[in-house]
């Protein structure tokens, strides 16, 4: 799963944004990475781009709430990149899940979801990564439910 996979990267001090990180194998030339990156720092809402010729993968930081992994996807696509069948990971912040408890409901709402291969919740970092295919997923779900793990307060902790 993970060798031909999006790998997140999450940096706790980085604030409340997500990490995607996509395969990129296929780039016509090892140029055009650096175009791609620009371009797709020009999306509204993605903070940072970058693409590694050498690894075949890109690392975009965004903001959930100005756009979406979808626009991502496409966005990739009209550059010639699909990555709509590959395995993706995405990591994003779950302030609200705190416990053992808010953890494993969070993975079970997560891993019913079609086309989410993997999860993992990170109560101790308040983060949550899961691995899916973009083209079997619902990702405004996936969001969905992301945002309720931003809000929610922890059971224990009401």
């Amino acid at each position: 799963m993970i060798q031909n996979a999006i790998a997140a990267t999450h940096d706790p001090a980085g604030g409340e944004d997500h990490r995607l990180e996509v395969s990129v194998a296929g780039l016509p030339c090892v140029g055009e990475a650096a175009p791609l990156a620009r371009r797709l720092k020009h999306l509204p809402g993605v903070l940072e781009a970058l693409i590694n010729p050498i690894t075949e993968r890109a690392v975009i930081r965004f903001d959930p709430a100005i756009t979406d992994v979808e626009e991502v996807f496409a966005m990739l696509g009209t550059l010639g990149v699909d990555g709509a069948d590959r395995i993706v990971r995405r990591h994003a912040p779950a302030p609200g899940c705190t416990c053992p408890g808010c953890s494993e409901r969070l993975k079970a709402r997560l891993a019913g979801i079609e086309g989410v291969e993997a999860v993992i919740v990170n109560a101790g970092e308040k983060s949550v990564t899961l691995e899916y295919v973009p083209s079997r997923t619902d990702a405004a779900l996936v969001t969905r439910v992301l945002a309720v793990s931003d809000s929610k307060v922890c059971d224990s902790e009401a």
